[in-house]
């Protein structure tokens, strides 16, 4: 079974990746941006520090996916949109994965292709259980994910083929990651009905 500091690193890790989004699907506009970058920042450090070979894993691979699900083309946001500006999104295909393509070999590089693999498998997963939680507000706002282009069903069989595989690669890895984002998504579910934000939020 984990250690302590492995679920903690995995649960810091979690809370990074989730803050990081906020900070991009926000804005400078927003006025928790700052505070939003300064947390992530320290809630990363502290993964680090409580387990290493843990937390930057799943950091590269949940920034991978997110880069590679960036959507192409498009232009700049305008000044006062609070949109943050991501040259991925505008770049040719062969830049565009540019990103993505350096932390995947960094983390291959730095922990092996086992740990790369599981790690890249758990950041799919976890993007399919957020399309899934998420396809109802994605819908109305107008915002296609995974959900709306491939089926519930299948994204829910893709989601659990993915945690199989990488269970079966580092089981280790795979219980505390699951651990921590499942205790990001409930703490940050119980946040919002205190703050009156009801069951319809995300």
């Amino acid at each position: 079974m984990p250690d302590t500091a492995s679920f903690i690193a995995a649960l810091l890790a979690a809370c990074s990746v989730k803050l990081l989004d906020d900070l991009l699907d926000s804005g400078p506009d927003d006025d928790l941006y700052a505070h939003r970058a300064v947390y992530c920042a320290l809630a990363l450090c502290l993964a680090c520090l409580a387990r290493a070979g843990v937390a930057v894993p799943l950091f590269l691979a949940c920034y991978a996916v997110g880069m590679i699900m960036t959507p192409a083309g498009g232009a700049p946001p305008a000044p006062g949109t609070g949109k943050v500006f991501s040259a991925s999104a505008v770049a040719p295909a062969f830049l565009r994965f540019a990103e993505p393509a350096g932390a995947v070999l960094v983390l291959i590089a730095f922990y092996g292709p086992a740990r790369a693999a599981a790690a890249l498998l758990l950041a799919l997963f976890a993007q399919l259980g957020d399309d899934i939680l998420d396809f109802r507000a994605d819908l109305a706002s107008g915002q296609a994910n995974l959900v709306h282009r491939f089926g519930v069903v299948e994204c829910a069989l893709a989601a659990a083929s993915m945690l199989f595989a990488a269970a079966s690669l580092e089981f280790r890895l795979t219980l505390c990651a699951l651990a921590g984002a499942v205790s990001v998504w409930a703490g940050e579910r119980a946040v919002r009905r205190v703050a009156g934000g009801g069951a319809g939020d995300r």
